[in-house]
C-alpha cells in the first residue's frame, strides 16, 4: 500500500489523496479521494458474482448491489524451451 496526500485548504489536513493497493494474489486497486473535486463521481467495485455502486449524491440508496459480476478469462501461456 502507498498513499500520497496534499494539503491545499488547511495546512496539515490532506484534502486530496491518492492510494494504491497491491495484494498478494496479484489484484490491485487505485483510490482517488478529494474534498475539492466539484464533480459527482460514482465508485464501483466488481467481483466474480456481484457489483457494488456507491453514489454519495443519491438521497436514498447510496449503495446499490447488483447480481452481476465477471469472470476473468483463462489465459494460456506457451513457453519455448
Amino acid at each position: 500500500m502507498s498513499a500520497h496526500g496534499q494539503s491545499y485548504i488547511q495546512k496539515g489536513i490532506e484534502d486530496v489523496v491518492f492510494v494504491s493497493l497491491r495484494f498478494a494474489d496479484g489484484k490491485m486497486a487505485n483510490i482517488h479521494l478529494s474534498w475539492l473535486d466539484p464533480q459527482d463521481e460514482k465508485d464501483y467495485a466488481c467481483g466474480s458474482k456481484k457489483m457494488a455502486v456507491f453514489d454519495d449524491m443519491e438521497v436514498s440508496e447510496k449503495l446499490k448491489i447488483y447480481d452481476k459480476g465477471f469472470e476473468a478469462p483463462l489465459t494460456t501461456r506457451t513457453v519455448s524451451i
